[in-house]
């Protein structure tokens, strides 16, 4: 099942919104520069998303910014992720 697409201003970033704007750049209805000036996203921010989805599945699109930015590579337990890294999450 394919989800829809958030409104380009949504009045909440929800798991939902944000699992359906990361399912859209990997099957490439969306490119990331794109996501970015659509949902005036920092390339920074959808980063944290997608490591967060990488690290957590689901529950890593629960962080919100000021948890992530606590989120500091030396408290991970495993090497650092890119979103290269991710299978399935190679777009550009």
């Amino acid at each position: 099942m394919t989800l829809p697409l958030p409104e380009p201003q949504p009045l909440r970033w929800t798991i939902r919104n944000k699992a359906a704007i990361l399912e859209a750049l990997r099957e490439g209805r969306l490119s990331r520069d794109d996501a970015c000036a659509r949902y005036e996203l920092s390339s920074a921010e959808l980063d944290q998303w997608l490591m967060g989805f990488a690290e957590l599945g689901r529950n890593g699109l629960k962080l919100t910014r000021r948890q992530g930015l606590r989120l500091t590579p030396r408290r991970r337990r495993g090497p650092l992720l890119s979103a290269s890294a991710v299978p399935g999450m190679d777009f550009q």
